[in-house]
């Protein structure tokens, strides 16, 4: 009888532990999330409430955070990151990063200078590659992607820049997401020195707007 008794009130006490814990996950997050905001002066929301997915949510985060430390100006133009589950369901659109599987690991609303990812449909270099595409919009109307002559340096190099740095197929094809891979090379101190060696007028056109980017971000802060 006294055995019984034991575990009917042990029950209780354990799952008054899983829901503690949960608790304290959950404002350890918002901690984090609060902290990472003031830090970036970004809005940063998190809309994915699965748990399965708190891991992916961890390491956006430290994407985020390693960003802003590393390249802190392609964060400039970005005004608000939400975290979701589903890139389609938030934002009724399909996105720009599609992964193997067929999904969308996340999506660069220009509009409104806010990046959507997916916790779900995680990819380790989501942030980056988001933030690149508002860096491709931070400078006027035209998307410094659509520029003439980046457009002709960008035929003019493209089977050997192909050759080189072996872009993957969506930016084969599409000269919005090719800008954004060379922004990415250019970020990379072994991929930038290549980039520059072999394509110095393409090198210079991004290095002559980062730089621009570069002094903005200093004197905001």
């Amino acid at each position: 009888m006294k055995k019984t008794l034991i575990k009917l009130i042990a029950i209780p006490f354990f799952i008054l532990g899983l829901t503690g814990c949960s608790m304290i996950d959950k404002l350890n997050e918002k901690h984090r999330v609060e902290e990472l905001a003031t830090k970036t002066n970004i809005d940063i929301r998190i809309k994915e409430t699965n748990k399965d997915y708190k891991k992916n949510t961890e390491k956006l985060l430290n994407q985020i955070e390693s960003l802003y430390s590393s390249n802190p100006w392609l964060l400039n133009n970005v005004k608000r990151i939400v975290i979701c589950e589903d890139v389609l369901k938030e934002t009724g659109t399909s996105g720009d990063y599609r992964i193997k599987n067929g999904t969308y690991a996340g999506m660069a609303d220009i509009k409104t200078n806010t990046i959507y990812i997916s916790a779900r449909d995680y990819s380790e270099d989501v942030v980056i590659h988001e933030s690149a595409h508002m860096f491709d919009a931070s400078f006027g109307d035209e998307l410094l992607s659509q520029n003439k002559d980046f457009y002709k340096m960008i035929n003019e190099n493209y089977s050997s820049i192909d050759t080189i740095f072996d872009y993957p197929d969506r930016a084969k094809h599409n000269i919005n997401e090719f800008f954004v891979n060379l922004v990415i090379d250019y970020t990379e101190k072994q991929d930038r020195k290549v980039l520059k060696q072999n394509f110095p007028d393409i090198y210079g056109y991004i290095d002559g707007f980062a730089k621009k980017a570069m002094a903005n971000c200093k004197s905001n802060t």
